[in-house]
């Protein structure tokens, strides 16, 4: 049965594009952010902060989605800071080192192993809330991103994951920051995560393109 939605079909078919309208891209020189004000940020550097879903390669011969962002946006940089095994709480502290390295952008994408070690939601959107208030301060642009729904042994904690997006949402709007709503871009489309957890060639792809939306 093929369990791609509309909007799944959609993501992929753009992402072909991608490779065609390449060429627009590069000649963006001026990084975006028309109405921004980066400070002495760099506006063509992008950070890519999260768990393994972020940071690793899980199967042979997937490249993660800040990989699949960088070709998508050769004029910027791509930096992949993510972290194998990472909750929020391990993301709130370390992004001040992240910005340190003055990035105009930083992808956020936390919150499969906090629902996985039943981490309080609250605890969780506390977490996000101080990784984007020190990303602002920064002078930052932060983009948050929901949780992926879980597939086979793991889709015990969906429920779970679909609380804590209810709230990650929330959150986004209450800080007046993007969200790369996720969990509607995989909505029926588990064949994008092999193990459950960890996404594919097309779900990374689809990842990216979701970010890609924000950065100008």
């Amino acid at each position: 049965m093929n369990l791609f939605s509309g909007r799944t079909y959609s993501r992929l078919f753009v992402a072909l594009l991608t490779a065609v309208t390449v060429g627009f891209w590069t000649g963006c020189e001026d990084g975006g952010g028309h109405d921004y004000d980066f400070g002495s940020n760099d506006p063509n550097r992008v950070c890519c902060f999260g768990d393994s879903i972020t940071g690793d390669v899980n199967y042979s011969g997937v490249n993660p989605y800040p990989s699949e962002l960088a070709a998508m946006r050769p004029d910027k940089t791509v930096v992949n800071n993510g972290r194998g095994g990472e909750s929020s709480s391990g993301g709130a502290g370390r992004v001040g080192r992240i910005l340190k390295s003055k990035p105009g952008y930083l992808l956020i994408l936390y919150g499969a192993n906090d629902v996985i070690n039943s981490t309080p939601h609250s605890r969780t959107i506390s977490n996000l809330r101080s990784i984007l208030v020190n990303a602002k301060m920064n002078k930052t642009v932060p983009i948050l991103a929901t949780c992926l729904p879980m597939g086979k042994s793991r889709s015990i904690f969906n429920g779970s994951v679909q609380e804590l997006n209810a709230q990650i949402r929330q959150l986004a709007n209450e800080e007046g920051v993007g969200l790369a709503d996720l969990e509607s871009e995989f909505a029926g489309s588990f064949d994008l995560l092999p193990d459950g957890l960890h996404p594919n060639s097309a779900g990374n792809v689809i990842i990216a393109m979701a970010f890609a939306d924000f950065i100008e």
